[in-house]
């Protein structure tokens, strides 16, 4: 039988393996740490629960087909909820916004916090789903070395030009051309941080975020999305895939340009393919160290990171919701601070506690609070010192935008830093997209499912083609198995 090795454990690299699997391969899963999942995986502390990484489920449509594809019902494995709201803001002045997952509410609601008129929304969501509908053939379920053949064929004939796909229009500007608040250009503007990126410099093409949201539809899933991962597990072992904790793989073993195995310590295996789920920079860099990098791709600028707080709360707060945004008053200046390698004073904070949907995720009277920032990837920062700043200004905030104080509520705590980040997932300098997207270049700069020069050895996961998230990294896997 052909055997394939797949080193990691992210969701792309399950879902590499269970597809591998499904089409006859014998299928063995490496991973360095001692527990699967990778980025999106969980952790379990005194009573509390909480998704490590990932926490808004889009195109789960995508994550069907795998267990379809392979005779399975996936109700059996997993089930997902639409969100009523999809995400609750606050803003300094004091609003309040409800983003409601249906879009007439979602644009009424636009009109009553904001001002703006509502068919300005809809038409805005209508324009995101067009450039949505000229790209996902061409950049999403496609080889990135086809892109260009696919233009032709799919972009051009449904468009007088390139230009509706604002590619030369930062997602900024092209906000202030559909609204006039800067509450609302501030929301919007915030799909860009979804890979990474910079909203002032990011393509208004990435409007196509906003659309997977609002058009498409934003789930929760029902015992978090830990569960995707779970799934994966269950379903690979069902069609006979091996996976092996704390095995850190050293090498990809070369014959003649081509994968034959891996080392893992002293020992040697031998496999017919390989795929990587490890960061592509990583790969190259201790992987295969004889093979020439593509310079082109890995010198592209690299995305932000996050700083993350686990935080065991006591005591429920109705005022929150499941995804809630608590946005800076000066935003382009946090990114700014980003550019420069800093954290901003006062940094937008994003707040998921799964315990409003997922009741066992905390104790009784008590919730499970993922607090997030947008901080730059390590570049020699003293994180120590940026994490207790940090605290300290998201201490602030809370009290000050929430009216909670929570420094006596907090009974559990657990932080995640991009030097973790990189040292638990092998994400390069704990960037956890791999390269940015601000430049109308940067999907044709992403790392292609395969290197030309090395046979049997395909990539898969969010630092390649087609990007981050859970639904591209299960692209990235369906596009490099479909091409062994």
């Amino acid at each position: 039988m052909r055997s394939i090795a797949v080193i990691g454990s992210g969701v792309a690299g399950l879902a590499s393996a269970v597809l591998s699997a499904q089409k006859g391969y014998d299928v063995s899963v490496f991973e360095a740490n001692n527990a699967l999942g990778g980025k999106a995986g969980e952790i379990r502390k005194e009573g509390f629960r909480f998704d490590r990484g990932p926490s808004l489920f889009t195109m789960p449509e995508v994550l069907d087909e795998i267990f379809i594809s392979c005779g399975k019902d996936p109700s059996d494995y997993y089930s997902y909820s639409r969100l009523p709201v999809i995400t609750k803001y606050f803003y300094p002045d004091g609003k309040v916004f409800h983003a409601y997952a249906a879009a007439e509410d979602f644009a009424k609601e636009f009109e009553r916090v904001f001002g703006e008129r509502s068919e300005h929304v809809l038409e805005y969501l209508h324009h995101a789903q067009k450039v949505f509908e000229l790209t996902e053939e061409v950049f999403l379920k496609h080889p990135l070395r086809k892109a260009w053949r696919y233009i032709p064929k799919h972009v051009l004939p449904r468009a007088a030009s390139l230009g509706r796909l604002k590619a030369f229009t930062t997602l900024n500007a092209l906000h202030k051309k559909f609204f006039t608040t800067p509450e609302a250009i501030q929301l919007f503007n915030r799909y860009a941080t979804y890979n990474g990126s910079d909203p002032y410099r990011a393509p208004g093409t990435m409007a196509v975020i906003s659309h997977l949201e609002h058009n498409h539809g934003a789930f929760i899933m029902d015992k978090g999305m830990h569960q995707v991962v779970q799934s994966l597990i269950q379903l690979g072992k069902e069609l006979g895939v091996e996976y092996h904790i704390n095995r850190p793989v050293e090498e990809i073993l070369l014959e003649k340009r081509k994968a034959c195995g891996i080392r893992v310590g002293s020992d040697k295996h031998l496999f017919d393919r390989v795929i990587t789920n490890m960061d592509v920079q990583p790969t190259y860099d201790k992987l295969l160290p004889s093979v020439k990098p593509p310079q082109k791709v890995l010198n592209q600028e690299k995305s932000t990171s996050a700083l993350i707080f686990y935080w065991g709360v006591q005591g429920e707060h109705s005022d929150l919701d499941v995804h809630n945004i608590l946005f800076s008053a000066q935003y382009e200046q946090e990114f700014t601070a980003l550019r420069q390698g800093r954290v901003s004073d006062d940094p937008t904070v994003y707040l998921y506690i799964s315990k409003k949907h997922i009741q066992d995720d905390a104790p009784n009277q008590a919730e499970n609070w993922f607090v997030m920032i947008n901080v730059p990837h390590d570049s020699g920062q003293d994180w120590d010192a940026i994490v207790a700043k940090a605290k300290a200004n998201i201490l602030d905030k809370i009290e000050s935008m929430l009216n909670i104080s929570l420094v006596s509520k907090i009974q559990f705590e657990q932080v995640w830093t991009p030097k973790g980040i990189e040292s638990d997932t092998s994400s390069y300098a704990g960037a956890l997209y791999g390269n940015a997207s601000n430049s109308p270049f940067s999907a044709f700069f992403r790392h292609s499912e395969r290197n030309p020069s090395i046979r049997n050895l395909r990539f898969v996961g969010g630092g390649g083609h087609p990007g981050g998230g859970v639904p591209l990294c299960l692209l990235s896997a369906k596009i490099a198995v479909e091409g062994l």
